[in-house]
């Protein structure tokens, strides 16, 4: 065995051996890698020879922060020219590498080490991709692009870790290990080498990238771009794809071929890839040739594979719909399946406002004369107009009526386009006179006629009132508004001017809300708070008044003239705080507000900024309040620390303030006009300024001031949540439907203030209040699942300190209350079973999330329970996935508790009306998913601890599993033919002995428990009779040891050892 070669040299090392090698173990790694650049390649090499475990992790991190340099580090030079792209690539490509396991323990060349050479690669790649280059770095650029296939099918061989990766962060997780490191850095990295393709001419604005057909890039890319992390590195990925496309468009159907059939081990593929096009088409970044180039990739895959895509089930309310409208694919869906596809595209023709799409798509096919194009769009407007007769007939009238809304708004002009299109041939006159036959058809159904428009600004806001969806202020839609129909249909009309859904009941949701907070209860309250406090003087001359809330809004569109010229007069006579940050004096001296530079001003004077946020408040000036409060957020975010200057918002009672802003009366309302001052752009900007306070006032180590803004917040805590309840159908809209300043992600602020309860016992929150039921309503509609434990927890936190009563009451009255969402139950509790199959929800989590569902169960299981979730993703599946978790990962403690819940909840449920419901899911699922095994230890602990209640539980529960069995063994004689019965045998027959077993020797004390266990005695034996269980005689070891299936995989979420 030849002798390990000597380390390289360097000066950067404070011990030598006595022949002048350098002690690795005293190198300054940051120093070799930024002053010693040429010998960087050597020690990589060297100490990943050596599998020193101890300084290449330092080694890489330096090397990591040198390349990380923007624009270019200044060792860069000297990296090209000693190859060290290179070296990587070598490295990565390394027949041993991606080690997992094994059973010494760690390994060196595992998943960490591998995820950090990509990111190192990635950075050098992204060097080499900029446009000065020298020979050196083309000769590194030529050898990754000759490597670069290697590396693909080496990163594709472990592509079930990023698939894990993404079934694992579908929900909570604690903690993000080499896996998640490992599936960031594979994206980042592929998708810099495949960028490397791309000619280096910027004059085109299409550029193809030139990939061989037979590459694993695209499939590499499709399949990142599915499990993938930010929006950017998203995007990316789709531009690469379509480069790709466009340079071998007749390969384009192959590649889509192949691809699902390297990833058709895993079911799941084809439903996520139509959600993951629904949020990307959502995402308010997603425009231009960004969407353009996204719905062009969607199509080809899907229109390529229609027959995968048509037959996806997804789960209801789960975000995604199988109708993905470009025309040309409608047409390709409802080819394959006319009966569900024409049904959504009948369903949402009217109420997603299709029709101008649609117009545009038809005039466009006219004038560009494209006869495929007219067919397409006679196909599918026959089949709405056909339904129109058809509801006509039978005296149906709602789609009439919603397509008449939305239709006669823009068919006049759509027929005034179409007869005013000059036509230079013959068959373009034919396509003319087709298309106007076909559009005038269509308006005779809707009662359209020509020459009599009616602008729909001239109809009386009462004419609509009866066609709108007025049970609630949210906008009449089907699930989680999460339909990939809506979302092209919007990216669509917003990218092209038409501008997005936004339908009328919004807005006068949002007016016609009634306001009952107390606001002179609020200014008492600050003014009592602030007495004989520092500054207390300026911050209460600047104190508003209920009168001050509307006084600069004579108007009901907003502030007119005359009043912005009253709001200067009033700010002249009461005069500004004061501050150094103001470029301009007036010849008072007080600074002019234009001038003053806010981010400064909240850096260095934070003692004058609640006064300034009060001060723009009472004097509501727009443009400077909406300047100041982002660059105080920007001041506040502080990572996990403690901005400095927090000590002087405290003093100030900023919290407190932000509190009294965002509970007024008239705040987050849409207004036209753009002087109007409390919109939602600047209520959410308070809010997210008011969740960075509260999230410091739940730390454990607090001043006088901290404790006292703590309980101002406290005492305020009800009149807030009862604002944002009132704001709950924000939290379900998304970004694209009401704007980018009032998306989703800005509420995620929104539970801090009840958090605050956990740190003042004596404060808690009652369950009756706002909080516990926005709390629910902000959980189950937080896909973001940013507090989904948390907030759970909180809630059984309430729920845990009241009364039986009580809680029947706040169930009934959150269902009281929620009633016009008829959406909200069906997806509270698939929100609720998603979390259940959770696999990082254990121990104390696990409790508080079975014990919330309980008490929702418990009360009114006659609701919850009928709710008809699909296949594998119910209750009873989703509650036995998360019992046996319990048992393998919660201590015994937390598993027993959970199993007591969970049978009780079985008990209920079997008993209430919906009783037929949860026992066809229990008949199904006993056998597959082993709930025997849960139902049994319950069983023998019920005859242990002598409890009746507990055993008829048990009993309940066992006849229901075994009635199937029971009655075909009483119709044909033979029980073995029901369905159930294998299954139910194959599980049963591991634990009736020893079950068997524990109850014989059970030692009764009284009466009570002797007769106990005899009932559960003949119980036991009864259902073993019904499976041919003979007592004292255990079938074979080939059966008994039977491996039994995965239960993730049968619950319906895929597991390690099915990859």
């Amino acid at each position: 065995m030849d002798s390990p070669s000597p380390p390289p040299t360097t000066r950067f090392a404070t011990e030598f051996d006595a022949d002048g090698t350098p002690n690795i173990s005293t190198i300054d790694w940051v120093k070799v890698v930024t002053d010693e650049p040429h010998h960087a390649a050597n020690w990589l090499l060297y100490l990943h020879r050596i599998q020193d475990m101890t300084e290449l992790p330092s080694f890489m991190d330096a090397l990591l922060d040198v390349t990380c340099v923007d624009p270019r580090p200044q060792q860069w030079d000297t990296f090209t020219a000693t190859a060290i792209p290179c070296v990587l690539m070598d490295i990565l490509i390394g027949s041993d590498m991606y080690e997992l396991e094994a059973d010494g323990g760690h390994v060196f060349k595992d998943l960490g080490y591998v995820s950090v050479l990509l990111m190192v690669l990635s950075h050098c790649v992204r060097l080499l991709a900029l446009d000065s280059s020298t020979e050196d770095e083309q000769k590194c650029k030529a050898y990754l692009l000759q490597n670069r296939e290697t590396l693909l099918r080496a990163l594709w061989n472990t592509r079930h870790i990023i698939r894990e990766e993404r079934d694992r962060l579908g929900l909570k997780t604690r903690a993000l290990g080499d896996e998640y490191a490992h599936m960031a850095n594979v994206y980042m990295c592929v998708i810099a080498l495949i960028g490397m393709s791309k000619p280096s001419s910027k004059l085109s604005m299409i550029q193809t990238i030139e990939i061989e057909t037979t590459s694993l890039a695209p499939h590499f890319l499709l399949f990142c771009w599915m499990n993938g992390l930010s929006h950017g590195h998203v995007t990316q990925a789709i531009s690469l794809l379509w480069a790709m496309m466009l340079n071998a468009p007749d390969d384009v159907e192959e590649f889509v071929s192949d691809h699902f059939r390297y990833v058709q081990d895993d079911p799941e593929y084809p439903g996520l890839f139509l959600a993951r096009v629904s949020r990307l088409l959502r995402h308010p970044d997603t425009l231009g040739a960004q969407g353009h180039q996204l719905l062009l990739v969607c199509s080809r895959v899907v229109g390529y594979k229609a027959d995968i895509f048509v037959r996806v089930e997804p789960p209801k309310g789960n975000g995604h719909s199988v109708i993905i409208p470009t025309m040309e694919i409608i047409r390709i869906m409802l080819q394959n399946s006319a009966e569900r596809i024409g049904g959504q595209l009948l369903r949402y023709w009217g109420p997603l406002n299709f029709v101008p799409l649609y117009a545009r798509y038809l005039t466009k096919a006219v004038i560009d004369n494209v006869s495929m194009d007219l067919q397409i769009a006679r196909m599918i407007l026959s089949h709405v107009m056909s339904s129109l007769v058809s509801g006509t007939r039978q005296g149906q009238n709602l789609q009439y009526r919603e397509q008449r809304r939305t239709a006669q708004r823009i068919w006049h002009a759509t027929l005034r386009e179409l007869l005013e299109t000059s036509v230079t041939s013959d068959d373009q006159e034919q396509l003319k006179a087709e298309s106007l036959e076909l559009w005038r058809h269509y308006g005779s159904l809707l009662d359209l006629k020509e020459g009599s428009h009616i602008m729909p600004a001239a109809r009386p806001e009462s004419a609509l009132s009866d066609e709108r969806d007025t049970r609630s202020p949210s906008p009449p839609h089907e699930g989680m508004q999460r339909l990939l129909a809506r979302s092209i249909l919007q990216l669509t009309m917003s990218d092209k001017g038409l501008g997005g859904w936004s339908p009328s009941s919004l807005s006068k949701g949002f007016m016609n809300m009634k306001r009952t907070n107390d606001a002179e209860s609020h200014v008492i309250e600050f003014q009592s708070f602030m007495i004989g406090r520092p500054a207390a003087t300026t911050l209460q001359s600047y104190m508003f008044t209920p009168h001050s809330y509307c006084r600069y809004s004579s108007s009901q569109n907003g502030p007119t003239d005359d009043d912005c010229q009253q709001r200067d007069i009033d700010i002249i006579q009461n005069p500004s705080p004061v501050t150094r940050f103001a470029r301009e004096c007036d010849a008072k001296g007080h600074p002019k507000l234009s001038t003053i530079d806010w981010e400064k001003l909240s850096i260095h004077e934070p003692d004058q900024v609640t006064a300034w946020i009060l001060y723009l408040h009472q004097n509501e000036c727009t443009r400077e309040a909406l300047a100041f409060l982002p660059a105080l957020y920007k001041t506040m975010n502080y990572g996990d620390s403690r901005t400095p200057q927090w000590a002087a918002f405290a003093k100030a009672a900023l919290p407190c303030v932000l509190m009294d802003i965002a509970c007024e009366d008239d705040m987050f309302q849409e207004r036209s006009c753009e002087e109007a001052f409390k919109t939602f752009n600047y209520g959410i900007k308070v809010v997210s300024l008011l969740g960075f306070c509260t999230s410091i006032l739940l730390g454990d180590i607090l001043s006088e001031d901290d404790e006292m803004c703590k309980a101002g917040v406290l005492s305020r805590r009800g009149q807030f949540f009862k604002a944002m309840w009132k704001l709950r159908h924000v939290i379900k809209l998304e970004s694209l439907i009401i704007g980018p300043d009032h998306a989703f992600f800005d509420f995620i602020t929104l539970p801090y203030p009840a958090y605050c309860c956990r740190e003042m016992k004596i404060q808690s929150v009652p369950l009756s209040s706002f909080a516990s039921h926005f709390l629910l309503f902000y959980w189950t509609y937080d896909t973001l699942r940013s507090n989904t434990i948390g907030t759970i927890s909180l809630l059984h936190g309430m729920v845990s300190q009241t009364e039986r009563l009580v809680i029947k009451d706040w169930v009934n009255a959150h269902l009281e209350m929620t009633q016009s969402d008829e959406d909200y139950v069906p997806l509270l509790m698939a929100k609720i079973c998603e979390t259940l199959r959770g696999e990082s929800v254990v121990g104390m989590d696990a409790y508080a999330l079975t014990s919330v569902c309980a008490k929702l169960v418990f009360w009114r299981p006659d609701v919850f329970v009928a709710v008809d979730l699909p296949e594998g993703f119910g209750l009873v599946p989703s509650l036995t996935a998360h019992c046996h978790r319990q048992t393998c990962s919660s201590t015994p403690k937390f598993a027993r508790d959970v199993q007591v819940i969970v049978m009780e909840m079985m008990r209920v449920a079997l008993r209430s009306s919906a009783g037929d419901n949860i026992g066809k899911q229990l008949t199904r699922y006993a056998g597959p998913l082993n709930y025997i095994a849960i139902l049994a230890p319950y069983l023998v602990q019920a005859v242990k601890e002598n409890l009746p209640a507990d055993f008829n539980t048990a009993y309940v529960v066992l006849a229901q599993i075994q009635s199937p069995i029971g009655e075909r063994g009483r119709s044909t004689g033979d029980r073995e033919l029901a369905d159930e019965y294998p299954e139910q045998h194959r599980t049963t027959t591991r634990i009736w002995h020893d079950i068997l077993r524990e109850l014989v020797g059970i030692s009764a004390t009284t009466n009570e428990q002797r007769e106990l266990k005899d009932t559960a005695l003949h119980v036991w034996r009864s259902y073993g009779s019904l499976l041919n269980m003979l007592e004292g005689v255990r079938n074979s070891e080939s059966v008994l040891f039977e491996p039994l299936p995965v239960l993730w995989s049968v619950a319906g979420i895929p597991s390690a050892s099915s990859v």
